[in-house]
């Protein structure tokens, strides 16, 4: 999961890396999904206006960028 935001980011920037929380966990499950929000790999926020209203995004976080680097 954090390799593919990584990837996300060199390719299409960081503004651009950010992913819904439904789609997050349709696609890599609850768990894997809450583990990297308690560890510090992604950060989170809920959006207050626009399309998205209410939604959750997550993007990496720098401890995020720095894990899957590696």
């Amino acid at each position: 999961m954090l390799h593919d935001f990584f990837l996300i980011e060199l390719y299409f920037g960081r503004p651009e890396a950010a992913m819904a929380q439904e789609d997050m966990i349709r696609r890599y499950g609850y768990g894997a999904v809450k583990t990297a929000v308690e560890k510090g790999y992604l950060c989170s926020r809920e959006i207050f206006c626009g399309p998205l209203r209410g939604r959750i995004l997550h993007w990496l976080s720098e401890d995020g960028r720095q894990m899957a680097a590696r």
